[in-house]
């Protein structure tokens, strides 16, 4: 042990601090969840109280193979939102600060599962009639909320179809 302490002691011997030019100043990391809280706040709100009844179908694709990058896994889904069993006030906040969180984060690529919802007989092709797989395509479409999408569909088969959304955001620009 002594043998070990010995030889540390001599090779900090060696060792000569840098000098302050060469140093490198860590840059600190801005916060963006305070930024202009006020705001993100009162959209939020006028969002909840809303009565959304227009959706804006987002058909135009920012990239010419997203779904296929999608589906064959280049592209990675960063953050999935669960709604089963929400309740519907409860979900259309947790909508709006999982995509503005999201967006601060830089990150583009959104899952939100809402469910297909009571599912329907037979003469209706055993589709489902869910209020928020209805909804959330209104909401997508709330402005303030938009302004912050590119595009938003239906997500495939294998991510949970009808019953789910796949969110595309714009790049977040400092």
């Amino acid at each position: 042990m002594n043998n070990k302490n010995e030889d540390w002691e001599e090779f900090i011997k060696g060792v000569k601090p840098l000098n302050k030019t060469n140093k490198i100043a860590l840059e600190k990391k801005k916060d963006y969840s305070i930024k202009s809280k006020k705001n993100i706040d009162s959209d939020k709100e006028l969002f909840i109280q809303s009565n959304l009844s227009k959706s804006i179908k987002s058909n135009q694709l920012p990239e010419k193979n997203l779904k296929r990058k999608i589906q064959s896994g280049i592209i990675k889904i960063d953050a999935t939102l669960d709604l089963h069993g929400k309740k519907y006030k409860e979900s259309k906040e947790e909508v709006y600060d999982f995509i503005k969180k999201n967006f601060f984060k830089k990150k583009r690529l959104l899952l939100i599962i809402t469910g297909k919802g009571k599912r329907l007989g037979v003469e209706d092709g055993w589709q489902g009639s869910g209020v928020l797989m209805e909804d959330l395509p209104k909401w997508l479409s709330f402005e303030k909320l938009n302004q912050n999408i590119l595009w938003f569909e239906d997500a495939p088969f294998s991510k949970g179809g009808r019953g789910a959304k796949l969110i595309y955001l714009k790049k977040f620009k400092e």
